[in-house]
């Protein structure tokens, strides 16, 4: 009798919850089996899709689940992302450099990122960001924006006049327009500054950043009701004078021979220190930048020494980051508040919030 040769596959449907990797345009992803019901592509659902139904809830329209560190294969549900805080969705960020729309570089990455972003299906509106940039070299941006997707910006401490395309002054502002949302509500934030300065006679500001355009916006919402801040990046002095200050840490007077503040925290620091024992300051500003490539941990690095200058003066500070980044920003803003920060939502809401802090000290 005639041996029967072994079936090396079956011709029984794979079971639910089977899951396989699929091919998607460039990407491969994993797909898990959801029926056995109905046309073939119904069948297979995306791992990162399937977890986000069930665990929180349906997808808005125009939006999708995406893999936060462009890992397609990387389905741990901490690396799911859905939305940014602004409530829309990001297909791609490309960095090119903070002196790219000077009138030396004449805006080469940026036409050649616009160029590919208008490319991308997947992008519908693209926001331009910069610190304050050469208004000719705006102006020759004109013909590099597609003509079937919306175009803004956020150029910090605009004041160009008419641009090629919608300009906002504060990259809060351009963030917003991008979305389609409204300011947050700081209700809650101004009772909390409002109980906090009362802890300190002082009424001056100081700001601390690591992050350059950070820094540029909050001094543009600043500088109107203060007038010209001390420091290396308002319109006054760059010394120190006793006056209202805001300081980039990222500039190459305090990146001498160290790294940058985002990685290296001995320089502010060593700021938060000299604030606490100084009864003038009413209020410290910075921010806590966060990703790939930047301190480990820099909430807890920096927690001692915002907890001392909290006794007697407000500390507002804003995350930037997500909780997709190494750090977590939930986890860092908890931390920050552990320690006697206000956390606010945006750069700018925290520079407003400081004016709050500060207000009988507005002339100082």
């Amino acid at each position: 009798m005639k041996a029967k040769t072994p079936r090396l596959w079956s011709r029984e449907p794979a079971p639910i919850g089977t899951v396989r990797i699929h091919r998607s345009g460039k990407s491969r992803i994993r797909v898990v089996k959801v029926t056995h019901l109905g046309p073939q592509q119904n069948r297979w659902r995306p791992v990162a899709l399937d977890w986000w139904l069930k665990n929180k809830g349906p997808v808005p329209e125009g939006l999708r689940v995406v893999h936060l560190n462009g890992d397609t294969l990387d389905d741990r549900p901490e690396n799911y992302g859905l939305l940014d805080a602004a409530g829309v969705g990001i297909s791609q960020i490309v960095g090119v450099g903070g002196r790219d729309l000077s009138a030396d570089i004449g805006g080469i990455m940026f036409r050649q990122a616009m160029h590919m972003l208008a490319a991308d299906d997947e992008t519908e509106t693209l926001l331009l960001v910069s610190k304050p940039p050469a208004p000719e070299v705006v102006a020759s941006l004109a013909d590099d924006g597609p003509d079937d997707k919306r175009v803004g910006a956020a150029f910090v401490g605009w004041d160009g006049g008419q641009g090629p395309f919608e300009i906002h002054g504060t990259l809060d502002a351009a963030a917003r327009a991008a979305a389609g949302t409204e300011p947050e509500d700081l209700g809650e934030l101004e009772a909390a500054v409002d109980a906090a300065r009362e802890r300190s006679a002082g009424r001056r500001l100081l700001g601390l950043f690591s992050g350059g355009s950070l820094a540029h916006e909050a001094v543009t919402l600043l500088e109107p009701a203060l007038g010209p801040l001390e420091g290396n990046v308002g319109h006054g002095p760059d010394e120190r004078n006793g006056g209202h200050a805001v300081l980039d840490l990222g500039e190459e007077e305090y990146t001498q021979g160290r790294p940058h503040p985002m990685v290296d925290l001995d320089v502010r620091l060593g700021f938060l220190r000299e604030a606490a024992e100084d009864d003038a300051i009413g209020c410290v500003l910075l921010d806590v930048v966060l990703g790939h490539g930047g301190h480990a941990d820099p909430a807890s690095g920096l927690s001692d020494a915002i907890a001392a200058a909290a006794k007697h003066a407000v500390v507002l500070a804003r995350v930037c980051g997500t909780v997709g980044d190494p750090q977590d920003a939930t986890r860092q803003t908890q931390i920050l508040r552990d320690a006697g920060a206000i956390v606010a939502p945006s750069n700018a809401a925290a520079a407003r919030l400081a004016l709050r802090a500060i207000a009988d000290g507005a002339s100082a």
